[in-house]
């Protein structure tokens, strides 16, 4: 009879380890860097910006535009190019806008300012998005959110399942500002508009050729 008991406890231990996550912290106070300066396409640091990562699944690099997304704080979403195609890269939207880190002390004895980051809490690593992908950090204009920029540093690589892992190195000591530029979000034609546009294309030509 005890036997029996030991399915459903198999069943949940699979569960857990297939809906494992990770937590990314982009802070570690006093003993490390402080993120900060985030800012609009206008180069201009502030509080309250879209951000997230992008994650790169099969080692191919990242794009410099992709189709339009949605901007919703902790949605994750499959990247699609500019034109409509299909990308092996995901967007995971933090939890949290940029914020002040103004009070927060790092190791250098200096702190944070305007367009720090916070967490990516939880992401789960299924479908496709594994531990040693390499990621992205990207940040949205508030204005045009088609404009965004995005950040790397060699150690922006996704950790193991089920850990909770600090980035701060890049951020020790004062940072820069990071416009958001350099990365765009286009509107991805729809198909319908696609054929009509062929169809004036040989519409034209045949014109031409009479």
């Amino acid at each position: 009879m005890k036997k029996k008991n030991l399915i459903p406890v198999i069943l949940a231990t699979s569960t857990l380890f297939s809906n494992a996550a990770v937590t990314m912290n982009f802070n570690k106070a006093l003993t490390g860097g402080v993120s900060s300066n985030f800012a609009t396409a206008a180069g201009v640091a502030k509080v309250g910006l879209y951000w997230g990562v992008i994650v790169d699944n099969s080692g191919d690099g990242f794009l410099t535009s992709y189709g339009d997304v949605s901007l919703v704080q902790g949605a994750r979403l499959d990247l699609l190019t500019s034109s409509g195609g299909v990308t092996d890269d995901v967007l995971i939207f933090s939890d949290d806008f940029t914020i002040d880190t103004s009070a927060v002390p790092d190791a250098g004895g200096g702190t944070g300012d305007l367009g720090g980051l916070t967490l990516i809490s939880n992401l789960s690593l299924s479908g496709g998005v594994d531990a040693g992908d390499d990621f992205r950090v990207v940040w949205f204009d508030d204005l045009d959110t088609t404009s965004a920029g995005i950040f790397s540093d060699p150690s922006f690589v996704l950790p193991s399942d089920g850990s909770t892992s600090s980035f701060d190195v890049p951020f020790l000591g004062p940072d820069p500002i990071r416009s958001a530029v350099g990365l765009t979000f286009e509107t991805v034609p729809e198909s319908s508009s696609i054929a009509l546009l062929g169809l004036g294309l040989v519409g034209f030509t045949l014109r031409r050729r009479r």
